[in-house]
């Protein structure tokens, strides 16, 4: 899938049943002006809707032409049932995204006396 830069993906809050893997390009990954991440060659973005039913949590924009592959929810599980180190990489991926944000938030909450 090729998208243009500066093409919304996704928008937050869109019913979503797909992840995308970035072949080339670069993807901003956020909530209105409020940046999250910039993902690079591949990233992956979007997997929360292949393991939780709720909306997109935030929008995905392409800040680059990118070339993106989407794996639909039942394709991203056949692939995670045949490849279990898909399905580690995925969930190493996840942790390592939820350590950072918690970094984050440690960072700015003032400390308290």
């Amino acid at each position: 899938m090729r998208v243009n830069a500066g093409e919304v993906i996704f928008d937050k809050g869109d019913s979503g049943s797909s992840m995308y893997i970035i072949y080339n390009g670069e993807v901003k990954i956020h909530d209105g002006s409020k940046t999250f991440a910039v993902l690079g060659k591949r990233d992956f973005f979007g997997e929360l809707a292949l393991l939780d039913p709720e909306p997109r949590s935030a929008s995905a924009t392409a800040t680059t032409d990118t070339l993106l592959l989407k794996l639909e929810e039942e394709e991203a599980y056949e692939l995670m049932e045949e490849r279990t180190e898909v399905l580690r990489s995925i969930l190493r991926i996840l942790c390592k995204r939820i350590r950072m944000q918690n970094d984050k938030l440690v960072a700015s909450t003032p400390l308290k006396n």
